[in-house]
This record gives structure tokens, sequence and C-alpha cells, in this order.
């Protein structure tokens, strides 16, 4: 399918068509203990860097070949509040956005839970929940709530998890001004991610999460950190087992220095399930007409690809209905890109199997930097309009977030027009 070209003005009265004939055909008034409320978003990007290099927001949408396109940002969410009692509350939120072909119909209920809330203070919930391990964990998909018109790439893109089926307790007190919060979570989950381009996504699964977040809020000022630990499955594609079959055979033919090469590929490629573990700090600082954002997070797992650093400072001033603002990010990966071996002497099908484990390896590591200016006009209460350009440094064997695009580095340019709202 060929990238879209729907030209914005369409696109625009079609989301506000949709917006007005939602509001109205939604009446609430006979359910006073029901709220439906929704979000979406139309957006159009343009890619300008290296030949068929797409920008994707995550790894868990589907693959784009660059040039413009609508389905980068564009989605739609519904979401569901219904109070049975004061202590007990479902909800569950529906989302639309083009996902990855091998995605399940059942994943785009982002959210299906019951929460008791027996007081003021405490808040204990079940069924398929938000991740909350990032700042925004639950306003991730409603872009009205935030300023840019993505989050920042290094550090959420390669993060494609976005729920989880488990249970979570938080407590909340206060201490003179400030108001504390520590929230512990136990679950499943998994999530869909590409690992060669043009090759079908695979599943991996997150078994046994437990993780914990403490955060503090004071006038404008949000910290928090969060921590989980879980044990990750993924499974093997085809593909993939030919070519840990066929390096198992070249490190058995008995050449020390060929068996030694072959091994340092045969190993990550064959690791296939393990521990992660995910260490996250946060902090917002919003008062008057200054928003400040910033993350960082650190990523140990005993899988090749995973092991990683990533952070992002976002900066806003709001002026009136228009918000300016700025954004830099930064990734990179712990383990080195693997080294492809020379084994001419080996003949030409060792040569490509050689080229192809390694380029394999490397097309999934991230190794990157950027900067996004951009400007949000709020021209109504529901409904806000963003314009935004990224500048993306991509090192070679760092490509992993841009669809279409191999072990070589590049300098993509990104630009966006974005109407987020609200109903």
């Amino acid at each position: 399918m060929k990238p879209s070209t729907l030209p914005l003005s369409l696109s625009v009265a079609i989301a506000a068509g949709l917006w007005s004939s939602l509001g109205r055909a939604v009446d609430l008034s006979s359910l006073p203990s029901l709220r439906l409320n929704g979000f979406g978003t139309v957006a159009l990007s343009h890619v300008d860097g290296p030949q068929a290099w797409g920008l994707r927001r995550d790894l868990g949408y589907r693959e784009n070949h660059g040039g413009n396109q609508l389905r980068t940002d564009s989605r739609i969410g519904v979401q569901a509040n219904y109070e049975i009692n004061p202590q007990w509350q479902a909800t569950a939120q529906v989302l639309a956005r083009d996902r990855l072909p091998q995605v399940k119909p059942s994943d785009s209920v982002e959210w299906a839970f019951l929460a008791y809330q027996p007081n003021d203070a405490v808040t204990i919930r079940a069924g398929r929940m938000a991740l909350d391990m990032f700042l925004m964990s639950d306003q991730r998909n409603v872009g009205f709530a935030y300023p840019w018109v993505r989050p920042n790439l290094e550090f959420y893109g390669g993060l494609p998890l976005y729920g989880f089926d488990g249970m979570d307790a938080a407590y909340e007190w206060s201490r003179g001004d400030a108001r504390w919060r520590v929230k512990a979570a136990y679950g499943d989950t998994h999530t869909w991610t590409p690992i060669q381009p043009g090759a079908p996504a695979v599943e991996a699964h997150l078994h046994n999460g437990i993780s914990a977040v403490l955060s503090r809020e004071d006038d404008g000022l949000t910290l928090r950190a969060a921590v989980s630990v879980s044990n990750i499955e993924v499974n093997s594609p085809a593909s993939l087992t030919q070519v840990v079959q066929a390096l198992q055979s070249v490190e058995s033919a008995g050449n020390p220095v060929v068996a030694q090469q072959a091994n340092a590929l045969l190993t990550p490629m064959a690791k296939l399930s393990g521990r992660v573990h995910f260490a996250e700090v946060g902090v917002v600082y919003d008062r008057g007409p200054w928003l400040i954002q910033a993350e960082a997070a650190r990523i140990f797992s005993d899988l090749y690809s995973l092991n990683a650093k990533a952070a992002y400072l976002a900066v806003g001033r709001r002026m009136a209905d228009y918000t300016v603002y700025g954004v830099v990010g930064w990734v990179r990966p712990d383990n080195k890109a693997a080294e492809r071996p020379d084994w001419s002497a080996l003949g030409g099908a060792a040569m490509a199997l050689g080229a192809e484990a390694s380029n394999g390896l490397n097309s999934g590591r991230t190794r990157e930097r950027s900067v996004s200016l951009g400007v949000r006009w709020d021209f109504h209460p529901q409904t806000a309009l963003k314009v935004q350009w990224d500048w993306y440094d991509v090192e070679d064997n760092g490509a992993a977030l841009w669809s279409g695009s191999d072990v070589r580095g590049g300098h993509p340019q990104v630009g966006t027009v974005a109407l987020d709202f609200v109903f």
C-alpha cells in the first residue's frame, strides 16, 4: 500500500465531523453513573531522509515507507467509566490505530479493569491496565494531554508496551503540602515487534512482572521513580531458526577462529528468554507559563537488543493560546555492534550467512539522538492544532526505530501537522 496523501484539510474536516457527531449522538442523561469520553488525533507527517525510511511512532505500529503519512500518529479512542457504587468502579478503553498485521483484535482493548477504593488513601485494581512505568503511561495515546505531537521517539519509540493484565494497589498520603503515592503491580503482558526489516513481527511475552512506583507532587512539581523486573520469552520465527542452525553448523566445522566468530553471533541470536530489569526516574515542572518534563531510563536484560539507556528533556512556554516547545532525546545500546566475519575461505554461502547474522543483530540496535521544535495552538477548549519539526542523528547499526532502514545511519527530518481533540 502506498503512503497516504489525503489532504490535511480533508483530514481535519473528517475529525471535526466525527467529534461533533459523537457529541450529538451520545446521550447519557439516563445513566448518571456512566461517563463516556473519547480522544483522537489526525496527523499528517512527512519524512525527508534515506530512501524508504519511514517514521514509526513505536515498534508496535505498522511499517510505513516514508513520504507523506497519515497513519503514523492518527488514532481514535473511547473510554467508559461506570461507578457501580462509591467504592467500586469499572473502566474500559478501546483504541483504534494502525497496528502491526499480526496484532490480535483483543489488543485494541487497552484498558478493562475493576477498581476498588475502600477509602481516600487506597485503590486496588484488577484487569487490563496501563503499565505505569513512565510519566506518560496514562496519556501516551491522548495527544491532547501533552504539547508535543508524539512522545519522544528515543525514549518511548522502543517501548511498545502500553498495558498489562494483572492487578495493582496504590496508597496515597500527604505530608505538608506534598502529596505522596506508592504503587505496586503484578501481571503479564505481551507485545509484537519487528526483528528485521520486511520480516513478520514476532510476539514477546513478559511473565510474572513485578513493579513499584513512588511519586511526589507539590505545587506543580512532580517527582517519580519506578522499577520493574519480569521474565521475557520471544517466539522464534522460522527465518531466525534457520540462521541459528546454520551458525551451529559453521561453529562445529572445526576451525577455532571461525568457531569463535560463529559463537559470537550465535549466542545473542539464540538467546530468546531471560530476565528484564527496568528503572526510570522522571520529573515534571508545570507552574505558570513554563512546562519542563524529563525522563531517564535504564534497561538490563539477558536479551542482546534490550540492554540500553535513554533520556529526554522537553521545555515548553505558554503564551495565551499558544505553547512553544522544544524536545531533545538520546538513546544508546549497551552492547557493541556485531562484527561481520570474513568467511570468504568457506565460500559464498558462508559469507552470506555471516552478513545476514550480523546485519540481523545490528538492525535491532537503537543508537540515535534528536531535536524537536514545535508550537501548539489551543483554538478550542477541546481541540488543539500542532506543528512540529524533528531532526534525527541516527548512527550506523542503530536504526531499529525506522521502518525500511538497514544497518546504515542517516539524518532524517520529519515535519508533522496534527489535530488533537477530546470529546
